[in-house]
């Protein structure tokens, strides 16, 4: 017995469809190759807009980190300037009480005297009995000496104690040690010295910025900038100092300081440690 053969359109249908299959599951494959190369390159963008953004975030993290440094420092120099406002709270406070102590004094000097004036003259026998007179000076109120002797030397230095941050346009620096002022002349708590005499004097002042800082500095005598200085370590990695002198003739009373230009932008620390001195002296010429 034998078998039929297999027909003919049949196995060219079997091949077709064995093709279409093949070539369908071709273009599915490409379709998913197409879709997972798609995948990847959306991928790779997003992890650079990830690594862009941590990037930010970590800059951003180290401004937040200065500014609480900067924050910090400032807390610090506020505390030291309260101190320093403490302490001369403080010695206002004692010399206030010293007045108190010689107002009342005066006051008993006077009525001392008056009592003397009033007192009716006693005859000789019984002149040993009324009040003593008063000693020369006993009661006698001590006058704070404003006058200034041609033997007394006038002069001053003084230099921050530590480093300021960054300041405002027309501010006063406080240079608040003074370890030279021997008439004290110079307000350490206020950064300003007091013309004791008339004359021609000599100042001079030196500030130290900081690297990539800048500084506008003036000398004032009243309201008026009597000369001005510039420290400009903008653009360098280490830190810079301007120094200036000027020879002023003032009048008794004038106040002289250093002060911010009014106007001019100031970047960066005034500088003042233990290596370096930002200063401020004057001293009487003739």
């Amino acid at each position: 017995m034998t078998s039929k053969p297999f027909p003919l359109n049949m196995t060219f249908r079997v091949c077709v469809l064995i093709l279409f299959s093949s070539i369908h599951l071709s273009v599915c494959m490409e379709d998913r190759i197409q879709y997972l190369e798609r995948l990847i390159v959306q991928l790779q963008e997003n992890q650079l807009i990830w690594k862009k953004e941590m990037y930010t975030v970590r800059k951003e993290n180290a401004k937040l980190r200065e500014i609480v440094e900067d924050l910090e420092t400032r807390l610090i120099s506020q505390e030291n300037r309260i101190k320093l406002f403490e302490n001369g709270i403080e010695e206002c406070q004692s010399n206030d009480k010293d007045l108190h102590v010689l107002s009342k004094e005066t006051k008993i000097m006077t009525t001392s005297e008056e009592i003397n004036l009033n007192t009716p003259q006693n005859p000789p026998e019984r002149q040993s009995k009324s009040l003593e007179p008063i000693p020369a000076g006993r009661l006698k109120h001590p006058r704070i000496n404003t006058v200034i002797h041609d033997s007394e030397n006038i002069a001053f230095f003084s230099f921050l104690s530590q480093s300021q941050d960054t300041p405002s346009h027309s501010h006063i620096i406080v240079f608040d040690s003074a370890p030279t002022d021997p008439g004290n002349h110079y307000n350490r708590f206020s950064g300003i010295f007091t013309v004791p005499k008339s004359g021609t004097y000599v100042f001079t002042w030196t500030i130290y910025c900081d690297y990539h800082g800048f500084l506008n500095t003036q000398l004032i005598i009243n309201q008026d900038v009597f000369v001005s200085s510039y420290c400009n370590a903008d653009g360098v990695t280490w830190y810079k100092s301007s120094t200036a002198t000027a020879v002023a003739k003032v009048t008794q009373g004038d106040v002289v300081f250093i002060r911010t230009h009014s106007s001019e932008t100031n970047k960066g620390q005034i500088l003042s440690n233990h290596y370096l001195k930002t200063t401020f002296a004057g001293w009487f010429l003739f």
